[in-house]
């Protein structure tokens, strides 16, 4: 008895020692073996508890950083509503002006192009405070059940000219029998179409494949490129308002902070992984019941 009580000391040693894995050995004397079920069942039942404690406190980050995440969001929707509201009169002015003096037949070829400039910039500044309004504004997202092939079938014409354009390879891995997803369609395609477009403008892509797999109440949606990937120094910011690599005036930095936002109010999650094609690529889950959970893939 002697020997087998000197491994149980021992065991119960190093788990006051720290190691949580320790298990005492079953075996011997019936009132040892008695003891290390004992305490065995005690060390699982602790690790269950750990567990537990753990998924909690993850959730409750997670939560934490979704509240900070809307109620900025929130700030920069009123602040939107406040530009929109003090240059929305100029903006009008300044785009009015630029139309009649186009008008003029007497107009040089190249005065004529730096107005038809002028008010495309003005556009430009208008669909960003447009956006900023929008990806501010929290929604009630009207759902209704589709296939995820009809949303695939509608996003990839939109972005057919440009893949066609670049000479981009699009594949599709999808299996069969997919359960409908329980979804706003339109907001869905704007997700797939902004995600699909990224990959297309980005140098050196010739391959994007997306990909479903269905788990449970779970579907996960993979689109990856073999393009140049996204640093990771820059992985944590891909998702915020005015984050951009593209050069200045070729992009205003919130269409994946948009993309995040209709996924986030789906209930979903998205994140950012390296794809084994060699770039960039979006992992997108979404549940197939209605849920009101979301937030990032870390």
């Amino acid at each position: 008895i002697e020997r087998p009580l000197e491994r149980l000391l021992a065991v119960m040693q190093r788990i006051e020692a720290g190691d949580r894995d320790q298990r005492a050995e079953v075996g011997g004397p019936q009132e040892y073996a008695r003891l290390a079920v004992g305490l065995n069942g005690m060390l699982d039942s602790m690790a269950e508890m750990d567990a537990d404690i753990e998924a909690r406190r993850r959730k409750e980050i997670e939560l934490e950083k979704r509240l900070r995440k809307s109620k900025k969001l929130a700030e920069l929707g009123v602040l939107a509503a406040g530009v929109a509201h003090e240059i929305g009169a100029p903006l009008t002015v300044i785009n009015g002006q630029a139309q009649r003096l186009s008008r003029r037949e007497a107009l040089s070829t190249e005065d004529r192009t730096r107005l038809d400039r002028i008010r495309s910039e003005v556009q430009r500044i208008v669909e960003i405070v447009r956006q900023l309004m929008e990806l501010g504004r929290r929604h009630n997202v009207e759902k209704e059940p589709v296939q995820l092939h009809e949303l695939l079938d509608t996003a990839c014409e939109l972005v057919e000219e440009i893949f066609e354009h670049h000479r981009i390879q699009l594949e599709l891995d999808l299996p069969p029998g997919l359960s409908p997803l329980l979804v706003n369609g339109q907001q869905l395609i704007q997700v797939l179409v902004n995600l699909l477009s990224n990959a297309a403008q980005t140098k050196g892509v010739q391959r994007v494949r997306i990909r479903a797999r269905e788990q449970e109440h779970w579907l996960t949606l993979w689109i990856e490129d073999d393009g140049p990937g996204i640093a990771e120094a820059e992985k944590p910011q891909v998702f915020d308002p005015f984050f951009t690599t593209k050069p200045v005036g070729q992009g205003s930095g919130l269409g994946l902070s948009m993309v995040h936002r209709i996924i986030n109010d789906h209930g979903g999650t998205i994140g950012v992984f390296d794809s084994e094609l060699g770039g960039a690529g979006f992992e997108i889950g979404l549940p197939l019941n209605d849920s009101d959970q979301g937030g990032t893939v870390t």
